[in-house]
């Protein structure tokens, strides 16, 4: 495919729940692309390619907004060393094409007051 990834990068914070929407829109109109049929995964690594999974967000579709929403519960994020991971959506359609549309990196904080 002759295309890009979109680069996002995302911050999150230690033990508390987060959330993020990734919006598909067309480019001349900015309406929505449907994303009928569509499957969506997300995970965070240490790196790019890198086997070792430090979480993986769980992804709703909502296919009518072109909508993909990313989040990850208190106890998931509670458990993620601060640092800096690499991410990225994987996109699958009901024929088995994968695409991976948007990438970066994920910033993970750490409280400093208590």
């Amino acid at each position: 495919m002759g295309y890009k990834p979109v680069r996002r990068d995302l911050t999150l914070y230690k033990g508390q729940t987060y959330s993020q929407n990734i919006y598909f829109k067309y480019k001349q109109t900015h309406d929505p692309i449907p994303l009928d049929g569509i499957t969506a995964k997300a995970k965070i690594r240490p790196s790019n390619n890198s086997t070792i999974l430090i979480a993986e967000f769980d992804c709703t579709v909502y296919a009518s907004e072109g909508k993909v929403n990313l989040s990850l519960d208190t106890g998931t994020t509670a458990l993620i060393p601060d640092g800096i991971y690499a991410w990225d959506l994987k996109m699958t359609d009901e024929s088995g094409n994968v695409a991976y549309y948007v990438k970066g990196k994920v910033i993970v904080d750490g409280r400093v007051t208590e």
